[in-house]
């Protein structure tokens, strides 16, 4: 008899499993007792979408991986549904037969079967010259007589199922070896032989079959069925069983068919197929999607950044990770071109690159890292603005002004520094992408979204947004420019690291200080509205920080006393927060609000009598009980509010980030991967409407305004008049910048000045003084009214075709623009915020039909931006004792066509501009009365 040649080849490709669509259909794994290979089979098949039924020839394989389909339910977030276990063995054809009979009932009709030898490599142990009689018959039964009786049994099975000619497929059986046995593979050699004459054997009547069947006008049946073995053995890598299930899956759903009945595994994989590690599922996706660009992404050494710099080097893209610690950043860098190494990428060290010592929030680092980004790669396709900072995390009359600008550096203007660097080079290359990585806490289009105790970080990401959003008309067609805003994401910043403490954590205690710092500031500033007594005498009780002296204290205000009474009954006994009313950040934070609010005039007192104080409190102030019970409602409350009730990872945002870099089209959008938060929202577009309560309007009479700005000169004249006319105010208060508008409001206002009713102020920039200065001369403010003291400026946002860069909007004029019309603000709230009885309006930029097109989108971005203070600060005025209004108007439209053209036009925008301000100044009635008003009145922002 002939002994036909072998049929073979090896495989020299990576398994693609790209197009592999196994969706609604069966896959059978028969399998003796290996555990590791069906695991790593039922994975790759199910990525692919086929429904996974495992038989096993031995029962207690079953009980064993059913133990582990257990444990894995019992992991955290897991969601993981167990593929199908039955027994099923091929020497008891009524076991094959009823396991056939389930799949049909329960599974559906079965698609393909990948049959695995009878037993684990390490069972076939003797050397052939040593077997007995007994393990000969057991080895020749289980892996001989065994495959081809559950050959027989899938054959008739298929024989007799009929389909339409829409559904008709090819069955296909795939017979997988066991790995390299390390002793020779004897055994395994043997099987592979038997297994492919069976496969020839199988191969040719099913053919034949089919051809009868159809010769005889049966149409309905299946195509004939075809099968391949593959050899895993020749090949002793820990990657082999991957590469091999991924080929399986490849065979089994695709229409691929491979004519050689035995398929090796090469001996190497690097050298043969270009990878070490068969890619699929989301990795497969991406590979060669971004091939050729360049991305420069900051921020790239851990978190979103550093994932998506990952994402984009597994793409093809050149990625250059640039963030301060060095040493972080090689460690991924070192990562990532492992990765790309087993994926087959040539010239692997130049497709990722580091750039370490980069500070964001430094101009002079942004230039550097330009010009070795362009030293080394030439271009910068992409352009990711993901570094930022958490800002100082208080609320915002207690963040400084420093904190509050590094904020802002950092988080904002670095986006627009980068983006002025590189987009003439991308305007110039013909092609380019922005994405600055905002938050969902900076708000969608026309909707603000209050942050508390965030106010500058919820300002910088609403910043961010609205850049791509103005931006977008101006940078195109060649330039995309979006915003990435996801939720919270669940990552190392979240959970905390080692040397941080997590998101919860830190708001948790932030939650206690700011406690106990409002309940301790609240008592002092009631005290002295009841008694009328000098902050410096009600803050002599607080020299011993003790709380139960405080409570015994007769000396003390009742408010104070109250206030440790309160603090014994209800606080932690093992916490020295019990024991002592302050610590250190607490007393700080109440000295500078106290100084700020102009309670003190004597700082030293106040630091002599508190900070001394609180020096030789011991730890824990709150304990890790209180904490984590209060970082547990925090989870709570943010998890109460996603609509998907979970968190996104780094790397579910990373990976939805890389597919949008893809869109050629999108431009000036926000994207939200984590699909948004059920939070409270505030429009940014609201139009004047309603009168002001008669009862409102009375409260103002004799009270002090506050008029600050000197841009908006026709503006600040007719609010003067109202207030002083109209209203019958007892004085107006005007800060200018500069003596030159100072005496032009003096002369047009000559009458008021001249009965005192009117005065006028320069601060020469200096807001803080300035607002001091007037407090002391004429008495706190009621109404306040925040207008820029400089106009927007007139400047390009893009060069086009061959015009200069050099009439763009520059680096230091953006700052300054953030600076005038922002922080501006930002300043005013922080002052007159810590007063009783004040109504702050915060004005954005006019814009007219004689406005630039660059002057309306600028003027867009200011109160886009602006709307995230306002909106916070509104929720946290509710949270404080002063209860202040504040409120923002926006002398800017959103469509060019709705600016006024006429003067009588323009005549009546500034009359409802006036009625706007006296809508949000006029005092509200007590809040017993109306809380209603009070929540509604508080936030806003009215277009007029």
């Amino acid at each position: 008899m002939a002994v036909p040649e072998e049929s073979r080849t090896v495989f020299v490709a990576r398994p693609a499993l790209r197009a592999v669509d196994a969706h609604g259909r069966v896959t059978l794994i028969c399998a003796g007792d290996q555990i590791e290979d069906v695991l790593a089979l039922t994975g790759v098949l199910r990525s692919c979408g086929s429904e996974v039924v495992i038989g096993y020839r031995s029962r207690a394989a079953i009980a064993q991986l059913e133990r582990i389909f257990e444990e894995s339910r019992r992991l955290p977030d897991t969601g993981y549904t167990p593929p199908l276990l039955l027994y099923l063995n091929p020497l008891e054809p009524e076991s094959v037969r009823s396991a056939l009979t389930w799949v049909d009932e329960y599974a559906g009709q079965l698609h393909a079967a990948v049959i695995l030898p009878g037993a684990a490599p390490e069972r076939m142990q003797p050397p052939v010259s040593a077997a007995d009689d007994a393990f000969v018959a057991r080895f020749l039964s289980d892996e001989l007589a065994a495959p081809i009786a559950l050959s027989s049994q899938l054959a008739r099975y298929w024989e007799t199922r009929r389909v339409t000619m829409a559904a008709r497929y090819t069955p296909r059986v795939i017979f997988l070896s066991n790995g390299d046995d390390r002793r020779g593979n004897v055994y395994a050699d043997i099987v592979r032989a038997g297994i492919e004459q069976l496969v020839r054997v199988w191969r040719h009547e099913a053919q034949l079959d089919y051809e009868r069947s159809a010769a005889n006008g049966e149409h309905d049946r299946l195509l004939p069925t075809w099968s391949n073995q593959i050899v895993r053995w020749a090949n002793a890598e820990n990657e082999s069983l991957d590469f091999a299930c991924a080929w399986v899956a490849n065979l089994l759903h695709t229409e691929r068919r491979i004519e050689a009945i035995n398929l090796y595994l090469p001996q190497q994989l690097l050298a043969t197929t270009g990878t070490q590690r068969p890619w699929f599922g989301w990795a497969e996706s991406l590979i060669g999607l971004h091939l050729g660009k360049v991305a420069l992404i900051t921020g790239g050494s851990a978190g979103i950044g550093g994932q998506i710099g990952r994402m984009l080097a597994l793409s093809g893209a050149t990625v250059i990770l640039a963030a301060r610690g060095k040493v972080q950043l090689e460690q991924l860098r070192d990562t990532i071109r492992s990765e790309l190494a087993e994926l087959g990428y040539n010239d692997i060290s130049a497709r990722v690159r580091t750039v370490a010592d980069c500070d964001v929030a430094d101009e002079a680092s942004l230039t550097t890292l330009i010009d070795e980004v362009l030293a080394t790669c030439g271009r910068v396709d992409y352009l990711i603005n993901n570094a930022g900072i958490s800002g100082v995390e208080e609320m915002a009359i207690d963040i400084p002004l420093d904190a509050w600008r590094h904020t802002l550096r950092a988080n904002l203007l670095s986006n627009y520094s980068l983006l002025r660097k590189v987009a003439p080079l991308m305007k110039a290359q013909g092609s380019g992408y922005i994405l600055n990585v905002s938050s969902y806490f900076g708000g969608e289009k026309y909707v603000a979204i209050p942050y508390p105790n965030r106010a500058d970080y919820a300002v910088s990401k609403a910043g961010q947004r609205a850049l791509a959003e103005v931006l977008a008309r101006f940078l195109g067609p060649e330039i995309q420019i979006n915003a990435l805003a996801p939720g919270p994401v669940d990552g190392d910043r979240l959970r905390g690291t080692g040397e941080r403490p997590g998101l919860f954590a830190r708001r948790a205690r932030l939650i206690l200080e700011n406690r106990r710092l409002s309940e301790v500031y609240s008592a002092l500033i009631e005290a002295a509205r009841a008694h009328g007594q000098p902050m410096h005498e009600l803050l002599a009780p607080l020299a011993t920080n003790q709380v139960v002296s405080l409570a015994q204290d007769l000396a003390a205000a009742p408010e104070l006393r109250q206030l440790a009474e309160i603090i014994l009954q209800t606080s932690d006994v093992e916490a020295s927060s019990r024991e002592c009313l302050l610590n250190t950040p607490i007393a700080q934070k109440l000295l500078r609000r106290l100084q700020d609010g102009g309670y003190l005039d004597d700082a030293a007192t106040l630091a002599e009598t508190v900070l001394r104080a609180e020096r030789s409190v011991p730890d824990p102030f709150f304990t890790r009980g209180q904490i984590e019970r209060e970082a547990r409602k925090v989870r709570e409350g943010i998890m109460a509010m996603l609509y998907l009730q979970r968190m996104p990872t780094e790397f579910d945002v990373a990976l939805a980030t890389v597919y949008y870099l893809a869109d050629r089209n999108v431009t000036g959008e926000t994207f939200h991967p984590s699909g948004g938060l059920r939070f409270e929202r505030t429009p940014t577009g609201g139009e004047l409407f309603g009168d002001v309560e008669p009862q409102r309007l009375a409260l103002l009479a004799g009270s002090t305004v506050f008029l600050i700005g000197e841009h908006l000169r026709e503006h600040l004249t007719e609010l003067a008049d109202m207030y002083l006319e109209r209203q019958a105010v007892k004085q107006v208060v005007m800060l200018t910048e500069t003596d030159a508008a100072a005496e032009a409001f003096m002369q047009h206002f000559q009458a008021a000045a001249t009965d005192g009713r009117l005065h006028v102020l320069a601060t020469y920039g200096d807001l803080e003084k300035g607002i001091t200065t007037a407090c002391r001369n004429w008495g706190r403010p009621g109404p306040v009214v925040s207008t820029p003291f400089r106009p927007l400026p007139v400047r390009t946002l893009a060069a086009r075709g061959v015009d200069s860069w050099s009439q763009v909007l520059s680096e230091q004029e953006f700052a300054d623009l953030v600076e005038q019309q922002i922080t501006h603000h930002f300043r005013v709230a922080h002052k007159v915020a810590l007063m009783d009885g004040v109504q702050l309006v915060l004005v954005t930029p006019e814009t007219s039909a004689q406005s630039t097109t660059e002057q309306f989108a600028l003027a867009n971005f200011v109160k886009t931006t602006l709307h995230a203070f306002t909106a916070t600060v509104g929720v946290e005025s509710e949270r404080t004792v002063h209860r202040p209004l504040i409120n923002q108007i926006d002398l800017g439209r959103q469509a060019r066509s709705e600016e006024p053209r006429s003067d009588a036009e323009r005549k009546q925008e500034m009359m409802r501009f006036v009625e706007a301000v006296l809508l949000v100044t006029a005092p509200l009635p007590a809040e017993d009365d109306t809380r209603y008003q009070a929540r509604i009145h508080r936030g806003r922002a009215i277009t007029v």
